[in-house]
This record gives C-alpha cells, structure tokens and sequence, in this order.
C-alpha cells in the first residue's frame, strides 16, 4: 500500500510540473481586462413588448384564479338517505 501512495504522489507531482511548464498566453490578460472594461448596452424591450409580458401575465394570473374557483365550488352531489325505517338493524344486533 505505501508503494501505491508513493505511485499516486509521483504521478501527482509530474502533472503539477507539466502544468508549471506550460507558457501562459500573453495576450488573455488583456482580453480579459478589455472585456470587463467593455460595458454591454443594457437590452431594453419595446413598449409592445412590455406591454404583452404585462397582459400575459394577468392572464396566467386570472387562470389561476378561475381554475381555483373550480376547484372549491365544485360541489359534489350526494344522496342522503335515512334508511332506518327500510332496514331494521336490531336484527343483526341481537344475535
């Protein structure tokens, strides 16, 4: 086991040296600073567009509700019976 530890670290240390030997790019620290520096207009829907999200959205609101109404008016129809005077139970009870 101490010989695989000492396989693995070897292995460990001869990737680190390889990645120490590899030459940066001069030129990407200067891509990178001229990218954060660049500001990106910010993008700005049209008034028709603005206006069509809003509506969308008043309509999934309205949906919502509805569906909702549905759900707790749903009134189910039930039969009540009082059926006491057509079984007589107190013959199952007695025996």
């Amino acid at each position: 086991m101490d010989n695989f530890n000492k396989h693995i670290e070897s292995l460990i240390d001869n990737y680190v040296d390889a990645q120490k030997k590899i030459k940066p790019n001069p030129f990407l620290a200067a891509r990178v600073t001229s990218k954060i520096n660049t500001k990106e207009p910010a993008l700005i829907l049209p008034a028709w567009q603005n206006a069509f999200i809003v509506l969308g959205m008043i309509m999934l609101i309205f949906v919502g509700i509805e569906l909702g109404d549905l759900y707790y008016n749903y009134t189910s129809m039930s039969l009540g019976i009082n059926d006491a005077h057509i079984e007589n139970l107190s013959y199952y009870l007695n025996e």
